[in-house]
């Protein structure tokens, strides 16, 4: 399994994404910020800089719709024409539930999303956000958000549309997914984690994560592709690195990929939206295995989430600064369990990396940072451990676990062991490719130590 993401400034990876212990920030209301007024303005000037269809290429067929014959349950459905070919196990479902408003006017944003970003054979339902009351706050409310006047939930809405595109088109269960931005995380998140869910994976970016109410357990079998931009000062990196452990601990496929820009649609939004549907398409458990799936077993002790890659690279981070580095699950190099990660890269810098971050640290204590480690041809690799403040300054000078240059057929353990001060918030453990090499990784640990 490769992973395929984006450049982060070189800088960024020196310094928490997060204002760890500081407040969540609210996606509780209208975003009338830079997210917004860029989509606005797309809808302005049409689909130029979102990639315009090739001249005699025909738009696709955009239908103004209500579910349940409710009035309430508006939304568009992109794609179905007569002229596209029906795919032979029924259509995929992209359900979009937009940031910003929530509103009808991102039609054209979503619909440049069915036209360059989704592989044949999909349909998307855009739902349009109901306003209950003049000063609503909450833009998708949901079971556990409920606003004045609500008489249907987010969850029920999408169910809704689910049940009316399905009267009118074959769908396929194991190709049905959300989309959803900012203001229209939370929502995502309460749609995939309810009894029965109608969907078997979001794309969720730059976004906030408000466990307190979600069902959780109802990640097993569910999987989650995150967007996010480390610059993001709305919604603060670390909500989808924590939804990713979260999810992850509860046997939900997750993955994280990181771009440049803050927050807002930036880049190259239909790559980045096509990857993610593509990761889903790949890593979704399907069928009945989605339903005999067994929860991962967490090895005790360790604090780090996921450092045997037992659930491939979900907590994990990848940084391709050089665009030359690969990383991939290996099922046939391992020393513990069933897996390891292996990384490769040619020739010299930018350095590349794979980090994770740790949120609940036991302040006060000792831990010990280890990992098992392989190399051939390494020049120099480096195994670090970031400690930071409430700030997201670092706090500890002498970062190196071990630095790695040569080749190693045999696997060698190495270790450090570190202080946690009191002033300790949050931590990251990152393993850098500076040139080129080989190098496997398994059963990386972070542990409480008494020396």
């Amino acid at each position: 399994m490769e992973a395929r993401f984006l450049h982060l400034d070189v800088s960024l990876m020196n310094r928490s994404p997060t204002i760890a212990g500081g407040p969540i920030a609210s996606d509780r209301r209208p975003l009338i910020g830079i997210a917004a007024l860029f989509i606005v303005f797309l809808f302005l000037v049409g689909s130029d800089l979102l990639g315009a269809r090739p001249d005699g290429d025909a738009e696709p067929v955009v239908q103004d719709l209500v579910a349940g014959e409710d009035s309430r349950k508006r939304y568009f459905l992109i794609g179905g024409g007569e002229d596209e070919p029906q795919p032979k196990n029924g259509y995929g479902l992209v359900f979009v539930l937009p940031g910003g408003s929530g509103g009808a006017d991102f039609l054209k944003f979503v619909t440049a999303i069915h036209s360059h970003a989704l592989p044949q054979g999909y349909l998307v339902a855009q739902l349009v956000s109901v306003k209950w009351t003049p000063g609503q706050d909450t833009i998708w409310p949901t079971r556990t958000s409920r606003v004045e006047g609500q008489e249907f939930t987010t969850e029920e809405f999408v169910q809704a549309v689910k049940d009316d595109v399905a009267a009118n088109y074959p769908l396929d269960p194991d190709r049905t997914w959300s989309l959803s931005w900012s203001s229209g995380g939370p929502a995502a998140y309460a749609v995939s984690l309810q009894e029965n869910p109608p969907l078997r994976g979001s794309y969720i970016a730059q976004s906030v994560f408000m466990p307190h109410g979600l069902r959780l357990d109802a990640a097993l079998g569910q999987a989650y592709f995150f967007d996010h931009s480390p610059e993001d000062a709305k919604c603060l990196f670390w909500n989808a690195q924590k939804a990713a452990q979260v999810l992850g601990r509860k046997g939900a496929a997750t993955t994280l990929v990181a771009y440049e820009g803050g927050h807002g649609w930036h880049g190259d939004v239909h790559g980045r939206i096509r990857s993610g549907i593509e990761w889903l398409e790949k890593n979704a458990p399907k069928g009945a295995k989605s339903r005999k799936m067994k929860r991962p077993k967490i090895p005790k002790g360790n604090l780090l989430f996921n450092g045997g890659f037992e659930l491939g690279d979900a907590g994990w981070m990848v940084v391709n600064n050089s665009d030359r580095a690969t990383v991939t699950v290996d099922e046939k190099t391992k020393k513990e369990g069933k897996k390891s990660l292996h990384l490769s890269k040619r020739g010299g810098p930018p350095f590349d990396l794979i980090r994770n971050d740790l949120f609940d640290l036991p302040r006060g204590k000792k831990v010990k940072v280890s990992a098992l480690v392989k190399a051939e041809g390494a020049e120099r690799a480096i195994l670090k451990f970031y400690l930071y403040d409430a700030e997201g300054e670092t706090l500890n000078k002498n970062i190196d676990v071990a630095v790695i240059t040569g080749s190693m057929s045999r696997w060698k353990e190495i270790d450090r062991t570190f202080d946690l001060p009191g002033e300790a918030r949050s931590a990251a453990v990152m393993f850098l490719l500076v040139r080129g090499g080989e190098i496997w990784l398994d059963d990386v640990q972070v542990r409480v130590t008494k020396r």
